[in-house]
């Protein structure tokens, strides 16, 4: 029976060592001259593979962050400084390379009250600013400059969440590189900041309550993470304190990280809970906000899976890996064990990624042979086919509104930059949202999949990228 394995970019380091060589000094084309470059310890690594034995003998190099590997970097780094500053070509490469690398980008689009909010850096820019579209194929409005915000040029701003009616925006300011950020209220019809202001912290959710005159956030310490609500127009020290510390009589410590989101219907405040780092159980809980003052009720506790769910039309669908090693989606029935819950879409040969649920149909993501694939499926589970996209190349999740027909995802491969697209769910239409202008014409080239056959017959997949000829 064939296999097929699956391989990631990786970085290959050179090792100068163990070529005699190079032991003299080396004198290249137009005077250039080096001395023997550095020398990596040879420090052999025995593995058994079923009974075949694989020596390697640079294992340590693996190891990003030990004092040997940094030393051996820096000097692999100095030593091509050292060719760089002879080589007549180096002005034009770093010319080149600046016109490939300083290209515009966007984030995916939130579409509220109609308008289509995201983070766009204009090429030649540092920091990415927030902008909005009006309608989707109107012209980009800056509505947060970090630039206008402080005089440090690594300041940068972060869209955090839009209120339904999409009046209010929260978005991060970040100091520098620190972990920490503030959360900042913007009108959006006034173009005003509020007064309401969260002081610097690690926050790891935002999100507006259905009526837009509070919003919940998460916010992490050293004790763990603590779910708030806070009303506007008031002050911080006021806010209430609405899940932590523990639940069901289980301490929550501080590896346990959760996160708050508001199902597209408003009725639910959704909470997910990582239990660990990475996480290897994660636990869901919610509230419905129709009826002030309830509890928290349970969607899964207290299982060595991980869950991820979605609320839409009256149910609640669940990504886990529980019994399912490369995940399925379920319809799930609280107060139910999993074992219980309706199979939507079965576990299949590729692991199941991510889902999302974008005008009442499932997208469902796996990597294939290394590379994007996107299926869709009604909320019964019927197979509806695929998402076609521009060639072999990697894509995010399709994401957008459970009740409304558009969704937005992003394309790009080794030929083509980062592109978003704007997906009609009912006739299975793109249209590209934002592409980036880039320095050369990505039709003169071509890319295409092989694959390799090994020993043991699992075939091994290759990209090859080139001119057309």
């Amino acid at each position: 029976m064939q296999r097929r394995l699956g391989l990631g970019l990786g970085v290959l380091l050179g090792v100068g060592a163990g070529i005699a060589g190079f032991a003299q000094t080396i004198h290249g084309r137009e005077g250039i001259t080096l001395p023997a470059p550095p020398v990596a310890e040879v420090t052999p690594v025995v593995d058994n593979y079923f009974g075949t034995k694989i020596t390697d003998n640079y294992r340590w190099l693996e190891d990003a962050k030990s004092l040997e590997t940094r030393k051996f970097v820096d000097a692999e780094n100095a030593y091509t400084a050292r060719y760089l500053k002879q080589a007549r070509i180096h002005n034009q490469l770093l010319d080149d390379l600046d016109e490939l690398e300083h290209v515009s980008q966007w984030s995916l689009p939130i579409e509220r009250g109609g308008s289509y909010f995201f983070t766009k850096r204009v090429a030649g820019e540092e920091q990415a600013s927030i902008y909005v579209r009006r309608i989707w194929t109107g012209k980009d409005e800056r509505l947060i400059d970090p630039t206008a915000l402080s005089r440090d040029p690594n300041t940068s701003v972060g869209l955090a969440s839009v209120s339904r009616d999409g009046v209010l925006l929260a978005y991060r300011v970040r100091d520098g590189g620190a972990d920490e950020t503030a959360i900042h209220i913007l009108n959006v019809k006034t173009g005003k900041t509020l007064e309401d202001e969260l002081p610097s912290a690690r926050y790891d959710s935002v999100a507006f309550a259905p009526d837009g005159t509070s919003f919940f956030y998460t916010r992490h310490d050293k004790a763990g993470t603590l779910l708030f609500q806070h009303h506007l127009g008031t002050r911080t020290s006021q806010d209430k304190l609405v899940f932590g510390h523990d639940f069901r009589g289980e301490d929550l410590g501080p590896n346990d990280l959760f996160s708050a989101a508001v199902t597209d219907d408003g009725r639910y405040l959704v909470l997910q809970i990582d239990r660990g780092v990475p996480a290897r159980r994660v636990d869901i809980v919610y509230r419905d906000l129709t009826k002030p003052g309830s509890f928290f009720n349970i969607l899964v506790w207290g299982l060595e899976s991980r869950f991820s769910a979605i609320y839409a039309r009256g149910s609640w669908y669940v990504k886990s890996d529980y019994q399912a090693p490369k995940g399925r989606i379920l319809r799930a029935d609280p107060g139910i064990m999993p074992e219980a819950w309706k199979t939507i879409v079965p576990e299949g040969a590729d692991v199941i990624a991510d889902f999302s649920i974008v005008g009442g149909k499932i997208y469902v993501e796996r990597l294939k042979d290394v590379q994007s694939e996107t299926t869709v499926y009604t909320l019964e589970g019927k197979a509806e086919g695929k998402i076609d996209f521009e060639g072999i190349g990697a894509a995010s999740r399709i994401v957008g509104r459970v009740s409304e027909r558009y969704g937005f995802f992003s394309f790009q491969s080794f030929i083509q930059p980062p592109t978003l697209y704007r997906l009609d769910t009912v006739t299975g239409k793109r249209e590209v949202f934002a592409q980036p202008k880039i320095p050369f014409d990505s039709n003169q080239y071509e890319l295409k999949q092989v694959f390799f056959k090994s020993k043991d017959g699992t075939e091994i997949p290759m990209f090859i990228a080139g001119k057309r000829a």
